[in-house]
């Protein structure tokens, strides 16, 4: 046998070795899995170089940016699982939060005022807020000389439970109530 052509066996041995320090560390991890792939190229390319010759380190090369490569992407599957896990919990978090908390009775305890005035005589907007805390969505939209406001407060258990409540803006600022939509209130 031959004497082994080294270089790219050396090369595969340091940069799968840069590599294999860097795949556990978030961020840098991914710049290793880079690494790691020139790693195998090199050791991929000392193997073919050394056919007939010994292969001693394009061998360990090879071994070393394989691993590097393993690494690498094990560390960045479980810290992207560990990322979605917090984000799972800052969801729920929130969502505990913002409970539910209207009744049939609370519902139909609102006054719907006369559309054509305006509301006049509906149930104000901030006191609906004061009672029930801020909507799931709220949307406003001005047509002509007239402004609405469409909230809703959506139950997110597993019961669907809704609240539509559609206000219309008065002169003074204020909002009134003009129509209401429940479904799946007990």
């Amino acid at each position: 046998m031959k004497q082994e052509n080294k270089i790219f066996g050396i090369l595969a041995i340091v940069l799968g070795a840069i590599a294999l320090l860097g795949s556990w560390i978030p961020g840098i991890n991914q710049i290793s899995f880079l690494i790691a792939i020139l790693a195998l190229i090199l050791g991929i390319v000392g193997l073919c170089l050394n056919r007939k010759n010994k292969k001693v380190l394009a061998i360990i090369g090879t071994v070393l940016s394989v691993a590097s490569i393993v690494f690498a992407v094990g560390s960045q599957v479980i810290y992207n699982q560990i990322q979605k896990n917090a984000a799972q919990d800052t969801v729920s978090t929130n969502q505990a939060e913002e409970e539910f908390t209207w009744t049939k009775e609370q519902f139909d305890a609102l006054k719907q005022g006369d559309i054509l005035q305006r509301g006049a005589g509906g149930t104000n907007y901030d006191d609906v807020i004061k009672e029930h805390g801020q909507p799931s969505k709220e949307s406003t939209t001005k047509k002509k000389d007239r402004e609405n406001k469409v909230i809703s407060y959506v139950s997110t258990g597993n019961n669907i439970q809704s609240v539509t409540l559609t206000f219309d803006k008065q002169e003074d600022g204020s909002f009134l109530l003009i129509s209401k939509v429940a479904m799946g209130l007990e």
